[in-house]
Parts: structure tokens; C-alpha cells; sequence
């Protein structure tokens, strides 16, 4: 289970500081809007609720943090063999390896009729995601989310 370096949102403000990076900076690479970037500053649950996993990866990037230890998770490369490009695939083929249709998945994840199709047959649907539902789809797959985020 993730559990987020205790107040994630005050270690991206100090961060952004440290490096002085203005707010701006942010939101204009980013693709925030400036009320967006002040709640992931703001709230510490911002990041894992709300924020889409590539926003997350754009602000890792631009503050220099590792993603993985500020979620608390091990990240051990070789456990982490999915390319970005392929998640989709190994998703449907786990889902299907563990006799779950699509229907019942998207029941447990409590989505709309079709979203699980969606996610299996476009490569980047799931960078639009926040970790809060790639931990439960992870958890549905009975697979540590690491697999998913990288």
C-alpha cells in the first residue's frame, strides 16, 4: 500500500523553494491551473486523489523528486518490466488471467459501463488517472501498484 511521505504537500512546497521555482513556473509545465497547483501544495491528500499520474510525473521531474520515495513505495527495477506503452496489454491479460470480465471489474472499481475497455485498448489512458484509483485497480489485479506507475 502507498503511504505517502507524512505531509507531501509541505516536502513539494519546501522543494519548490529550495530550487526556486516560482508557482507560474509550475502551472505553465505543468498544465495545472494555479488553483489546482495551490491545492496539491495545500492538501495532503491532493496528490493521491486528485492530481493525474502524468501531472504527477511532470512535477516530479521539474522538482527533481523520486516519485517512488515519496510515496513510500520499493522500486526495484526489475520487478518493473512494463513498458508505458504495454500496461494496457498487461492489464487485460492479468485481469483475464484472473477470470475477472470487464464487467465485473468495472463493477468493483465502480465505474461507468465501458471504462475498463477504455483503459485496455488506449496506451495512455491510464496517465490520466490519480494514484488513488491506480492503487485500487492494482489491488483489484492483486499486483503492487509500482507495476502500473512506472
Amino acid at each position: 500500500m502507498i503511504k505517502p511521505t507524512p505531509k507531501l504537500n509541505h516536502a513539494i512546497r519546501a522543494r519548490r523553494i529550495e530550487l526556486g521555482i516560482a508557482k507560474e513556473e509550475i502551472v505553465r509545465v505543468c498544465g495545472f491551473t494555479a488553483a489546482e497547483y495551490d491545492d496539491i501544495e495545500g492538501y495532503a491528500d491532493e496528490l493521491l486523489t486528485v492530481t493525474y499520474l502524468q501531472e504527477i510525473r511532470c512535477l516530479c521531474k521539474l522538482l527533481r523528486l523520486n516519485i517512488f520515495r515519496e510515496l513510500g513505495l520499493e522500486y526495484n527495477s526489475d520487478d518493473c518490466s512494463i513498458k508505458n506503452n504495454e500496461r494496457h496489454i498487461f492489464i487485460k491479460s492479468r485481469r483475464e488471467e484472473l477470470g475477472i470480465s470487464d464487467s465485473e471489474l468495472t463493477d468493483k472499481m465502480g465505474f461507468v459501463e465501458g471504462a475498463i475497455n477504455k483503459l485496455e485498448s488506449n496506451t495512455d489512458y491510464l496517465e490520466t488517472w490519480p494514484l488513488e484509483l491506480i492503487i485500487m485497480l492494482a489491488e483489484q489485479l492483486k499486483i503492487d501498484p509500482v507495476k502500473l506507475i512506472t
